[in-house]
């Protein structure tokens, strides 16, 4: 085979057609490793060593057909699988065995009533997991009255020797060391009355002026046993079947000119049988307060404080100035504190020491609409300071009440007497100032020159419930109201 240029053309060889006559499929070749990338089946430059299209070599011999070795092909690489990270298993938390909670003991008994020489007995305290094995009394024991003693279930018993209220702090111990602190109210009284009335406080509560020889001081306390008004409440209840006769008890211990401290200072007669008289018959005196302790009534009644104000014997109430003379206010301001003092103890030991429910009025305003007042404050002058006083004693009183809840019941009777003022008073203006002279002197008149002041100057106005005496007790009406008022606070 002849090549004759690059724009020749092959000519015809025989061994061409043999080629063709050889087999039509030709295998396809590849390229052996190692030979040179670009050589063809022929020879370009005729090397003797070159091999023709039919695969012989230049000697003629048949050799075998070469036979390309593919390129290998490179797999790919090969995704690294990424193995997660191992979760780490917590090592199992051993649960701890849990503690039982413990808990202290708890106090049972918060009051304790007894009556004056009986026992009484309560358990103090009690354990929900365990028991209570000591209780220790921190409050003195000699602060207690009577027979006080512990035992060993956590009781405690109490027998009282007198009346009253007392705290008595303890701690209770259980057995697992836990500790409770606490207190219990200790309150004795008297036996109960439930029929009995016990009138306790000063002239308006004892009768004052209602019987005329009282002005001869036949009784120190001008006691009016029959018409005072705390008997006509006695009375009245029994009308209306809220005291049984065959047993009602009516005690007056009410005294006139007591002062509130009085009530707890001074001792007096009467109180109600059999505590009245000693074994040999001797009347027993006794504080007023104490008198009502004894009894322990369903009632008492109380009336008490205008002495205290100054009332009688105004003239100590006022300061001389360069215009005359006018109220020490300061001083009123200081007795008004002494009222609400005294009468608070005298209230707390009543609430403290009986099963009685207390029935306390205010005061009415005595003076005239013209009153004789004071040289230097006469008419209005006088009219205007003595109700300023009187109104701040009526409402240390209403404050008091308010303290105490239902078992002090405060009875308002001052409006009640507006318009029915003191009167003109007995004999002339100036002989009643100088009290009376030797008539005067016969009716106990110095008390009476000391509280005329009160009464009408010159004209009466209004109708009067003072007597016409002294001008500031209440007369048998006065005293009516004051009871019917009472009465109906009762039965209200």
């Amino acid at each position: 085979m002849i090549l004759t240029g690059c724009g020749g053309v092959l000519a015809s060889d025989p061994d061409d057609t043999a080629f063709d006559d050889a087999g039509r499929d030709v295998p396809e070749l590849t390229q052996t490793p190692g030979a040179v990338a670009g050589s063809g089946p022929s020879d370009i430059d005729g090397d003797d060593n070159a091999t023709s299209a039919t695969g012989t070599d230049a000697s003629g011999d048949a050799s075998p057909k070469a036979t390309l070795t593919p390129v290998p092909t490179t797999p790919p690489t090969a995704t690294p699988t990424i193995t997660p990270t191992p979760t780490i298993t917590p090592t199992p938390t051993i649960t701890p065995t849990p503690t039982p909670e413990l808990f202290p003991p708890v106090a049972l008994t918060r009051h304790l009533k007894s009556t004056v020489g009986d026992e009484a007995i309560a358990t103090l305290g009690a354990d929900t997991d365990g028991r209570v094995i000591a209780v220790e009394i921190l409050t003195d024991w000699a602060d207690i009255p009577g027979d006080l003693s512990v035992n060993d279930d956590s009781g405690v018993l109490w027998r009282p020797d007198e009346a009253g209220t007392w705290t008595l702090d303890y701690r209770l111990l259980d057995n697992d060391g836990l500790r409770t602190e606490a207190s219990v109210e200790l309150r004795s009284t008297y036996p109960f009355r439930p029929d009995a009335v016990v009138a306790m406080g000063d002239s308006v509560a004892s009768g004052h002026g209602l019987e005329l020889p009282d002005y001869l001081e036949l009784d120190r306390c001008w006691r009016d046993a029959d018409e005072a008004y705390p008997r006509q409440v006695y009375d009245l209840l029994v009308a209306e079947g809220e005291i049984d006769a065959a047993d009602g008890e009516f005690g007056l211990v009410a005294c006139s000119g007591y002062f509130t401290n009085d009530l707890y200072d001074k001792p007096v007669t009467g109180g109600l049988d059999p505590d009245r008289t000693n074994a040999d018959g001797d009347e027993i005196a006794r504080t007023q307060l104490e008198w009502a302790i004894l009894a322990n009534p369903r009632i008492i009644t109380l009336t008490i404080a205008a002495n205290d104000t100054g009332f009688v014997g105004p003239q100590r109430l006022y300061v001389q100035t360069s215009d005359g003379v006018e109220l020490d206010r300061d001083q009123v301001d200081r007795r008004l504190t002494v009222i609400r003092n005294d009468l608070a103890f005298v209230l707390d030991e009543l609430v403290a020491a009986t099963d009685a429910t207390i029935y306390m009025t205010d005061y009415y305003n005595p003076t005239a609409e013209n009153p004789q007042g004071i040289e230097g404050c006469r008419d209005a002058c006088f009219a205007a300071n003595a109700a300023d006083v009187v109104a701040g004693m009526n409402e240390t009183i209403h404050d008091l009440a308010d303290d105490y809840g239902s078992r002090v019941e405060l009875v308002e009777i001052h409006d009640l007497f507006i318009g029915h003022h003191a009167p003109n008073g007995l004999g002339p203006d100036q002989y009643r100032e100088a009290g009376f002279g030797l008539i005067g002197e016969l009716l106990n008149a110095t008390d009476v020159a000391g509280i005329q002041p009160y009464c009408a100057r010159g004209e009466t106005t209004g109708d009067p419930w003072m007597n016409a005496i002294d001008c500031v007790h209440p007369n048998r009406t006065g005293t009516t109201v004051i009871a019917e008022t009472v009465v109906a606070a009762i039965l209200d």
